[in-house]
């Protein structure tokens, strides 16, 4: 999460190469069956070229990985669906292969099967948390449609499987549930918290969502660069991916 890739910005660009030969020696070392990118990965021109570097990783590697973005992701000059049709052209990319919200395609949900394939064992629900409000530029987070179908996407699941998988999902911007699951019950040794948590203006209820219909067990955003921790709320873990980029935006104790 978080890479801030700018190869525009000659300082940013050398915080870059540590950063992407940091991220081959972790994919060489977990040998991870997917690898998911939760947002902010590239934040300077030209984008199309930094996205062809920042997936290059696992494009060598030739595993499967998808892309959900990040509030700064749409500022290079091309929007969303442009990006995620970049990172579709590279191999083992699965945005688009499963099945996606029709108003926001870059919601999707993959099916984690048993190893002989005949049951639904988990389900990973990579979504796009948009970036800002147009009337005061503060940050959007899920609009209530995407929240309805995550709803409708977990209860038809469920019927059709005849009982609820345990899930998580992964997306950008931290909800709303963040920074009180932190204050009243964060997962011992678990992490910390080194700035204000930046969730979205208005809470549209992702989190109610995901508690009510009872399958999310941990929840994975990026975007506050200085906290790194697990917290829990109704038996959900609320985490932050960490930080992955050099000092490319910010890196500050407050």
């Amino acid at each position: 999460t978080d890479v801030h890739l700018d190869l525009g910005n000659p300082y940013r660009q050398a915080q870059a190469e540590k950063t992407i030969a940091q991220m081959r020696y972790i994919l060489d070392a977990e040998r991870p069956d997917l690898v998911v990118f939760t947002g902010d990965v590239v934040t300077g021109k030209p984008a199309a070229e930094g996205w062809k570097r920042v997936l290059a990783p696992v494009a060598e590697r030739n595993l499967p990985f998808c892309v959900v973005l990040g509030n700064h992701d749409a500022e290079q000059g091309l929007a969303h669906a442009e990006l995620n049709a970049i990172a579709r052209t590279l191999p083992k990319c699965v945005n688009g292969y499963y099945a996606s919200d029709p108003l926001h395609p870059c919601d999707f949900v993959i099916p984690v099967l048993s190893k002989d394939g005949s049951r639904e064992e988990a389900r990973l629900y990579v979504m796009d948390s948009n970036d800002y409000n147009a009337d005061d530029h503060s940050y959007k987070g899920f609009t209530p449609e995407q929240v309805a179908w995550y709803r409708a996407t977990a209860d038809e699941a469920a019927k059709r499987n005849g009982y609820r998988s345990n899930g998580l999902m992964f997306f950008h911007i931290p909800l709303n549930e963040y920074a009180e699951a932190f204050d009243t019950a964060p997962v011992a040794g678990s992490g910390f918290r080194l700035e204000r948590e930046c969730p979205p203006r208005d809470n549209t209820g992702m989190f109610r969502a995901a508690a009510n219909c009872g399958e999310i067990i941990g929840i994975f955003a990026g975007h506050d660069h200085s906290n790194n921790y697990i917290a829990e709320k109704e038996g959900i873990a609320l985490c932050y991916g960490h930080y992955s980029g050099g000092y490319a935006e910010y890196q500050e104790l407050v």
